[in-house]
């Protein structure tokens, strides 16, 4: 019962950042204020994850172009929240084992973020 609980709460979170993500596109578009990163404002240097969240919201509209120019990671990420928010509703129906526990989601789970790391640190150090 363990799995299913993780597999549940992990489905709602990605859910809610997909869906606030479309919500902040829908409200306020890029044109208007942006989110901004703190380690910047404060300290003045990029961190790894800079334009992330701007990545995720153009993906959310549409602008996959402008996505991949912010940060590389953010459409990576958000198709993996939507594959695996897809995943476990489909494990849920048919009354499947929780995808958390399966050793491939984990993989692909790590593989993801570790990718959007790299390309977020690789980003910050050539630009």
């Amino acid at each position: 019962m363990k799995g299913r609980k993780l597999d549940l709460f992990l489905a709602l979170i990605f859910a809610a950042h997909i869906a606030a993500a479309f919500a902040y596109r829908a409200w306020v578009g890029l044109a208007g204020t942006e989110p901004a990163c703190w380690l910047r404002a404060w300290v003045g240097i990029e961190c790894p994850f800079c334009g992330m969240t701007r990545s995720f919201v153009a993906v959310a509209g549409g602008d996959f172009a402008g996505a991949a120019h912010m940060h590389l990671g953010g459409p990576i990420l958000f198709a993996f929240m939507v594959a695996s928010v897809a995943w476990i509703t489909s494990a849920w129906i048919r009354r499947q084992p929780p995808v958390w526990l399966r050793r491939g989601y984990v993989a692909s789970f790590g593989a993801v973020a570790l990718l959007c790391v790299m390309l977020g640190v690789a980003r910050t150090l050539y630009t």
